[in-house]
């Protein structure tokens, strides 16, 4: 059967939900089919181990969509498969590594950091003591995804830091 883009389409979204967003429904074999009415049983294994290894690849490479663009011509597919990899890939490059990142934490992570200076002005007839300066610091740590619900994922740390004036 012809390669048409929409057996491509369906691979790939496939291969996001079941590799990357680890959903355990989505395997190979539940893949080839739900697309078997669109292609032959044998094209289509080849066709999923094929874009399995290269979003494999261009995931654990960074890939820009250049880089992924060069590489689909020496894998033979026709043009409306190597069309539809080259939408999934710009539209799904950034959501395909932020997946890999978080799952890769184990450790707290720092969600959002802020800060500002205060500079508290006094009169000029106190000396040393003009424009005294204050860092107010504000963090917020987020542990690694929680398999509960009851804990509270964000924890908020706030202080200030000024000198020393004795």
């Amino acid at each position: 059967m012809a390669q048409d883009g929409r057996v491509m389409k369906a691979i790939l979204r496939g291969i996001l939900k079941g590799v990357y967003e680890g959903n355990e429904e989505y395997t190979p074999s539940f893949i080839k089919e739900q697309i078997l009415s669109l292609a032959g049983p044998e094209e289509l294994e080849q066709w999923i181990d094929e874009a399995t290894a290269i979003l494999g690849e261009a995931a654990k490479g960074s890939w820009e969509l250049k880089q992924f663009d060069t590489f689909l011509p020496q894998l033979g597919w026709s043009d409306p498969f190597q069309y539809e990899a080259k939408v999934f890939w710009k539209e799904n490059r950034g959501k395909i590594a932020e997946l890999l990142s978080s799952g890769s934490r184990w450790n707290n992570s720092l969600a959002r950091f802020n800060w500002r200076m205060d500079v508290k002005t006094r009169e000029r007839k106190v000396v040393g003591e003009q424009n005294v300066s204050t860092a107010i610091i504000e963090f917020e740590i987020a542990p690694p995804k929680q398999v509960t619900a009851t804990v509270d994922p964000n924890r908020v740390v706030r202080f200030e830091m000024s000198k020393d004036p004795g």
